[in-house]
Order: structure tokens, then C-alpha cells, then sequence
């Protein structure tokens, strides 16, 4: 994770050179670093030669080597170099600072996209900062939270900090709330460790507006970056004060979690499963800035992307508060059905099921 103690040359791969040469400076291929011990073979001069990676090496007296086989494609066993994987050592070895050379070995069928990366949401880069002094560790917890500064059990402040970032991992429990709400005896908690107890999963119904649990309306198709975006808007309308909360939220909220226990019934432990398309389309409806159809149908092209193209967030930036520009530009390089006809049918069925229209005969669908 830390810089190699030596400074190498990346091989001539100009489209792969940036990413070659940040991986030589740091040895972030864990699992791809082998070692191999070349023996004496002429006991006069003690000169030994070996073969590393398809490269023929040659010096004097007993020497260790060390390959580091770098990729670029997803993890692939079979395509690494057979030599390399002859000698396979100990797949957790990083390196020595006793390294007396490092040959360099590109596969262009395994290992990681990214520099530093074994998945695409994480990456251990981070510890380089930590060990240059970048990054401050203070483990101890956090005491309380003062006006403009926060204090950690071991007595040391941090003095202007704009925003906490709890690591709850992907628990829905929440221990650090502590305490009531007023004077109710309430807990100050999520109801029972379950988001479907808060109004669209966000509010609180004896809290209100003053917090919000944002991102924890999982989309059974979708993202969650989008849903969080959808709640920080109505959120952020809310302390504003140019929206407020439903009188009748409390009954809104058992309703919707009910309909939801009934609906992802087969998956009882997620709790924070949401449809993306009505949990979407109801915090537009908070916020007013809902898709409304009617708006567009003099403007063909627009109106057959918002009935057929793709379910993208932008299409709640058309209107209402935080409207862009660009959503219109973006909605049309959507692309759609094959040939215009099909299109305009399948435009027209979008309509009537927009504005619940019963068949007009029978099969008609």
C-alpha cells in the first residue's frame, strides 16, 4: 500500500503507462506478487541466470527475486504468466525492503480496472494519507458535538467541522441516537430499527422536518444515489420553509409500510426495499416537480422519451423547483424504439396508462 523503496520504469504502453507506473510506485496488486529464489549454477564465478516472466535474467551470487505480474481486466487465473504462477509463493506478499530487483510482467486479462481498487464502491488508497499525516486517526469516539467543533473522548477537539460521516456499514441499526424526543418519552431512534416506520422512508412522523434519514430508500430497480438526490431536494424545501410535511403523515406512513411489508414480502430482512418508479414519483409530487405528460404533447419528440425512453432523474428537473436546462437536452439523446411507428404506439399506451384510461375493446392493451 505504501511507495516501493525503488523507483522503476513502467513498460512502453502509452494507454496503459499513467496506470503502470502509479502501480510500480505502489505495490496495490495484493494478490499478484510472487518471489523466487535463483540458485548458483556455476560454482567458479557464482554467476546465476533465471527466467522471469518471458524475460531472461543473468547476474552473480544468490539473489531473490521478486515479480509483480500488473493486469487491467477483471481477476482471471489461467492468464497469468506460467512462470509466474510455477513459483506462486504466497499471494499476501507485498514486498521486501530487502528487494534486491523487481521484472515487470503485463497481462491484459486480469486484475482491476482502477488503481487501488479490488471493488468498484472501495479502494485502499486512503492509507497512503493516513501514513504521510494527510489523514488524522483519533479512534477514542466522539464525546459530544459543541457549536463549531467536535470533542472525542480522549479530550482532543476538532474545531470548524462542516459535517459527520457515521460508518453505520449496511446495518440499519442506529446506537449512536440516543435519548427522547422532547418530552413524549419517545425513543430518539428509528422506530423499531425500521426505516418503513419513517414517512417515504426519510421523516420521522414525531420528529418532522428538523431530521432526515437520507439513503435508505433501496430501489428494487434503480440506484440509490438517485432516490438520495430525490430526498435531500424535498429535504432541503422543507428547512426553507417552502414545503411542509403532510398533516396526515403518521397515517401516510403506516399505510405505505404496510403496502410495502405485503409487496417484498419474500424479502422480509430488506427493509429498505422502494419501487423506484412510485417512490420516485411521489417525492415529486412533494417537491412539484412530477413528470406531468400533458405538458409535452406538442413537443413529439420529448413526449415519446418521457412516455418510452429511460427512467433517468433527470426528467424531475424539466419543472418545479431546481429545474435545469439540461434535463431537456439529456431526455432527448435518449434513444427509443427501433422504427418511428412503434414509437408512436408504444407512446400512445404510455398515455393511456399515464391517465388511467380503460381499453377501449376487448384486447386492446
Amino acid at each position: 500500500m505504501l511507495p516501493l523503496p525503488v523507483q522503476l520504469t513502467p513498460p512502453n504502453l502509452p494507454h496503459q503507462e499513467p496506470v503502470a507506473a502509479s502501480l510500480l510506485r505502489h505495490c496495490v496488486c495484493l494478490s499478484l506478487v510472487w518471489e523466487k529464489q535463483c540458485r548458483s549454477k556455476d560454482a567458479a564465478t557464482g554467476s546465476w541466470c533465471g527466467k522471469f516472466g518471458g524475460v531472461s535474467c543473468t547476474g552473480k551470487g544468490n539473489m531473490s527475486k521478486t515479480q509483480m505480474q500488473a493486469c487491467d481486466h477483471h481477476y482471471k487465473e489461467d492468464a497469468f504468466n506460467q512462470d509466474a504462477k510455477a513459483n506462486y509463493v504466497d499471494k499476501d506478499t507485498l514486498y521486501s525492503r530487502n528487494v534486491a530487483s523487481l521484472i515487470y510482467h503485463w497481462c491484459n486479462r486480469s486484475g482491476q480496472q482502477e488503481l487501488g481498487q479490488k471493488f468498484a464502491c472501495k479502494n485502499v488508497m486512503f492509507m497512503n494519507k493516513v501514513a504521510t499525516g494527510r489523514i488524522l486517526v483519533n479512534s477514542s469516539g466522539i464525546d459530544h458535538v459543541a457549536a463549531d467543533a467536535v470533542v472525542f473522548q480522549d479530550g482532543t477537539q476538532a474545531p470548524r467541522c462542516d459535517c459527520l460521516v457515521l460508518c453505520t456499514g449496511y446495518r440499519d441499526v442506529f446506537p449512536f441516537l440516543k435519548g427522547t424526543i422532547g418530552d413524549s418519552g419517545v425513543p430518539l431512534s428509528v422506530p423499531e430499527n425500521n426505516v418503513r416506520r419513517l414517512f417515504k422512508h426519510v421523516f420521522h412522523p414525531q420528529i418532522g422536518k428538523s431530521m432526515a434519514w437520507i439513503g435508505f430508500a433501496r430501489p428494487s430497480t434503480g440506484g440509490i444515489p438517485a432516490c438520495a438526490e430525490m430526498a435531500a431536494r424535498y429535504f432541503a424545501l422543507l428547512l426553507a420553509n417552502q414545503r411542509e410535511l403532510p398533516h396526515d403523515i403518521a397515517q401516510r406512513t403506516a399505510r405505505e409500510g404496510q403496502l410495502d411489508e405485503r409487496y417484498y414480502c419474500l424479502s422480509p430482512d430488506v427493509k429498505t426495499l422502494v419501487g423506484y418508479k412510485d417512490w420516485m414519483d411521489s417525492i415529486a409530487e412533494l417537491i412539484g416537480c412530477e413528470v406531468q405528460l400533458w405538458r409535452y404533447v406538442f413537443q413529439p419528440k420529448l413526449f415519446v422519451r418521457l412516455c418510452i425512453g429511460s427512467l433517468l432523474p433527470c426528467q424531475y428537473r424539466l419543472r418545479g423547483p431546481g429545474r435545469l436546462k439540461e434535463a431537456t437536452t439529456t431526455v432527448l439523446s435518449l434513444p427509443v424504439a427501433a422504427t418511428r411507428w412503434q414509437s408512436i404506439v408504444e407512446a400512445r399506451d404510455t398515455w393511456r396508462r399515464h391517465l388511467r384510461l380503460k381499453r377501449l375493446w376487448p384486447g386492446d392493451e
